[in-house]
């Protein structure tokens, strides 16, 4: 069968389609496999009783609405404490943060049943393949501990032993209840089938099964789980009990004659759900995602003790080191102390990509715990080549704040047929069947907090198309079908630090229904900064100054939050009253006034690297020079004297006439 993308990304974000997965394998690829063997619903069943599996569970995307129906988009089964049992392929590309679910669920409407639980952490089998579906269990870890309600057992190898082929087990899911069209149920539905001869099996399967696989069906045909039940639980009752025998996993069709349904086999993996359980919680494949070629980065992994017992951790390991650097440790606060219950311990390790590809390193990472005594870790990147094509340019992008890098089968390439604005923009590389072209934008500056683009998209509807990954994980993005005929704009809301987005246009593995033009198309990308202005600080606002004399403007001491490089422009406001300004692009301006007294005012605008401005204006005052008035000289007291005598003589010789 062929999964519909479009359908599942509707239901739950937490299918990661058309990201690389943890392990750095394309889940295209994994995808592929999925599509033709994947056995997901519930065929010819009836509506379970409301009290009869407490402990079945619903899968969830996190997004769901906290009111209203749900649609789980895989089946589980809650096992004690913590923990859910489901498929690996249910979580494969997945992230905790992407999925909740709802234990004692029954009917999808009716929010009074089934209690909601945020997903901690996903455990997927070390030894899961995508393309065979061998070892297809997982284990979800819950955020808190699940109450009042009675877990599944897993069946021992010596109830298995006890089982012969016939016997009657049941399978239970809100999955499809129809093979040739869509009929979901919302009221939880229950088959019996029987325990298949497993030579049978594996014959009708091309002997490709294993010993962790058993089967149940019929000959016939006609009962069988299929799509929307996958990770669901297979049991029966021993003696009142409830024992889960299997996890739904995948078929050939659904409830097709000669080819019953496979599942994972839960007494194969008694030692591993038990070493899950133990309480040594962390992250299992922390996933840089697709990274530029030198990437190099701090990653922080976390310990928690979730059982009643301390451990330790007593050595850390790095192994299977591949296009990448030997890790280091940079810090490491749980140095051999114990981890009491409750508790958490973190150590950080420095990771640098050598060359492009998919690449990563395995953590072993030892403790005392007597549950788990090792927890082995995988960090994945794909690194990707800086791309050879004038970005600015053909996105009408003018900033420096992107560096681009492209990858995948082909690269993404210029064209001139599909443009949003100018002569140009780029277009996603000529791929095949199941292959992916990438382009990733790296933004390292804090101020950037949005980036925006302009997309147009053609591709088979629900299978093919254009996906967003921001920093590793896949967001609910996606551009699918045929109808788009002009581009439209997108706005992605950054995070601080270094962000890195990555536009990936793939395809399933055919197509069988039209495609348009087959691409993905590109244009005028955008950035919003958070980029405050400088704040400008004058030595004085107000000045005053003689006709036809000079004084230094002065905003030397502004200021930039960001730390910025400054530049100036000083000029005149109005009336300049015949002055001049020199240094005007200073932060100290040189005034000279002219011959007319008044009010003259300059603006000084402060710009920083990033474009940023703010102006302030200032006002000098203009006076004419004072004038000087002459004063009359005292005259010396010697020549008064002597006026005076002459004056006396002239006096005395007229009247001696």
């Amino acid at each position: 069968m062929k999964f519909n993308h479009f359908v599942i990304t509707l239901v739950s974000s937490a299918v990661a389609f058309y990201s690389q997965s943890s392990i750095g394998s394309s889940l295209v690829d994994t995808q592929q496999h999925q599509n033709k063997k994947v056995s997901t619903r519930i065929i010819n069943g009836a509506a379970a009783k409301k009290s009869d599996y407490p402990f079945v569970t619903g899968l969830i995307a996190s997004s769901t609405s906290e009111s209203g129906e749900i649609s789980p988009f895989c089946g589980a089964s809650f096992i004690g404490d913590h923990y859910v049992l489901t498929a690996s392929h249910c979580v494969d590309g997945s992230i905790a943060a992407d999925i909740d679910v709802v234990v004692g669920e029954h009917d999808l409407n009716d929010r009074s049943t089934g209690v909601r639980y945020k997903v901690a952490q996903i455990y997927m089998h070390e030894d899961y393949d995508a393309f065979t579906t061998n070892n297809d269990i997982a284990i979800l870890e819950l955020v808190k501990p699940v109450t009042d309600v009675t877990p599944i057992k897993p069946l021992t190898v010596e109830l298995e032993a006890e089982l012969t082929t016939g016997d009657l087990l049941t399978v239970m899911g809100w999955g499809n209840m129809s093979t040739d069209d869509q009929s979901f149920p919302t009221v939880l539905q229950e088959v019996q089938v029987a325990l298949y001869d497993q030579d049978k099996c594996n014959t009708a399967y091309n002997n490709e099964l294993t010993d962790v696989m058993l089967c149940a069906g019929y000959e016939d045909g006609g009962k069988d789980s299929c799509q929307g039940d996958s990770g669901g639980p297979l049991v029966i009752n021993k003696n009142g009990e409830w024992y889960q025998a299997g996890v739904v996993s995948f078929g050939e069709g659904c409830a097709v004659a000669g080819f019953p349904g496979v599942y994972a086999r839960v007494s194969k993996f008694l030692d591993w759900i038990k070493q899950k359980k133990a309480g040594v919680s962390y992250q299992q494949k922390p996933n840089a995602g697709y990274a530029e070629t030198d990437f190099e980065e701090v990653i922080t992994l976390k310990y928690k003790n979730l059982s009643a017992v301390d451990y330790v951790i007593t050595n850390i390991a790095f192994t299977d080191l591949n296009k990448v650097a030997q890790p280091t440790i940079e810090s490491n606060n749980c140095n051999g102390a114990a981890i009491k219950q409750g508790e958490s311990c973190e150590f950080t390790v420095r990771v640098t990509s050598t060359e492009a590809g998919e690449g990563g390193f395995g953590l072993d990472v030892s403790t005392d715990h007597p549950g788990n005594s090792l927890a082995k870790q995988y960090f994945s990147v794909n690194a990707l080549e800086k791309t050879t094509l004038d970005m600015k340019t053909l996105v009408d992008f003018d900033r420096d704040d992107i560096e681009w890098y492209a990858g995948g089968d082909a690269v993404w390439q210029a064209q001139t047929a599909q443009v949003a604005k100018g002569d140009n923009a780029i277009e996603s590389g000529d791929i095949q069947d199941s292959q992916v072209s990438v382009m990733l934008a790296v933004i390292k500056s804090d101020e950037v907090t949005q980036l925006s683009f302009n997309y147009l998209v053609q591709a088979e509807e629900g299978f093919d198309g254009l996906k967003i990954a921001k920093n590793g994980h896949t967001t609910e993005f996606f551009a699918t079908g045929t109808s788009q005929t002009a581009f439209k704009e997108e706005l992605l809301t950054l995070q601080p630090g270094v962000d890195r987005i990555a536009f990936i246009f793939a395809k399933d593995e055919t197509d069988e229904d039209p495609v348009g033009f087959n691409k993905a198309y590109i244009d005028l990308v955008k950035t919003n900064l958070s980029n405050s202005a400088p704040i400008i600080n004058l030595s004085q606002e107000l000045y005053q100054v003689e006709t036809l004399k000079s004084l230094v403007l002065d905003a030397s001491t502004t200021t930039d939050e960001e730390g910025d490089n400054i530049s100036y422009q000083w000029q005149f406001v109005g009336e300049q009253s015949g002055s001049t300004l020199t240094d005007i692009t200073s932060s100290k301006a040189k005034f000279m006034a002219g011959d007319v007294a008044g009010t003259v005012e300059v603006t000084v605008t402060a710009t920083d690297s990033k474009g940023a401005a703010t102006s302030k204006t200032l006002s000098v005052t203009i006076t004419k020079a004072a004038e000087v008035v002459p004063v009359a000289k005292k005259k010396s007291g010697g020549a008064a004297a002597l006026l005076l005598l002459l004056s006396l003589l002239s006096l005395s010789l007229r009247r001696g006439k």
